[in-house]
This record gives structure tokens, sequence and C-alpha cells, in this order.
């Protein structure tokens, strides 16, 4: 095999390698994004919540609203796939507009804050972990 299509054809393995890798990365990220939310079904269950605890769910509407969502980023030194997910619930007022999980997050003047991302993230945590943790099947 001459020097050339050696060379041809590690750049075509290393091309099917990397794309492999992405693939999997981001069915991953994914999959990591549904236990996020499958967390945050679990999480935001029961009716009236008390200050600092994670809201209620009096008509499951804010609690169904979380949707999966992946980030593909490329940096300096490589790819990465960004897990999360958002919630679309708006509160509006004449003024303005605010997305009600991140009100509950912190609180308001007149509401004390009913935190819920750092305990959904805690929930999904293990599940996500295990995701990532899988061998890659080059």
């Amino acid at each position: 095999m001459s020097q050339g299509n050696a060379s041809a054809a590690i750049r075509l393995t290393v091309q099917r390698v990397t794309q492999t890798v992405e693939r999997e990365m981001a069915s991953r990220a994914y999959r990591a994004s549904n236990e996020l939310r499958n967390a945050a079904v679990c999480e935001l269950t029961g009716g009236r919540s008390a200050p600092g605890q994670s809201p209620g769910s009096d008509s499951g509407i804010f609690r169904l609203s979380w949707m999966p969502s992946v980030r593909m980023e490329s940096g300096g030194s490589g790819k990465r796939a960004v897990s999360y997910i958002e919630s679309e619930v708006i509160v509006s007022s004449r003024r303005r507009s605010w997305n009600l999980g991140e009100l509950l997050e912190d609180g308001t003047r007149k509401m004390a804050a009913r935190p819920h991302h750092d305990k959904i993230r805690e929930r999904a945590m293990p599940r996500v972990t295990a995701i990532y943790s899988e061998p890659f099947n080059l």
C-alpha cells in the first residue's frame, strides 16, 4: 500500500469514528435530557407547596411543560453535547413577561422561593451518569 493510500485510509477511518462518536454523543445527550424531564415530572408533584419546597402542581400544567432539549457545541478542543430541559410557561403583566420556572426558583418580593432546579438535577444525576458511563461501540 502506498503512503498516499495509507493516509487516505486513515483519514476515512478517523472520519467514520468521529461521526459515530458525534451521533452517540447526541443520542446520549437526548437520553440524558429525557431523564431530566422525568425527574422534573417526579419532583414537581403534589399540591400546594411551602416556601423552600419544590413548587406544587395543582393543575399539572407547569409540571408537564418541561421539554427535553439538546445543544451541540463546537469549541477549540472538540465538540460538546449539552442536555437540558426548559419550561415555556410564561407569566405576563401589562409591562413584562417572566418564565414561571425562574420566578418560582428565585422567588419575588411578594413570594418566597420554591427552589427546584438543583433538586431535579440531583434526582436525575444517577441515571445521567449511567448513560454517559456506557462504553462506546466503535
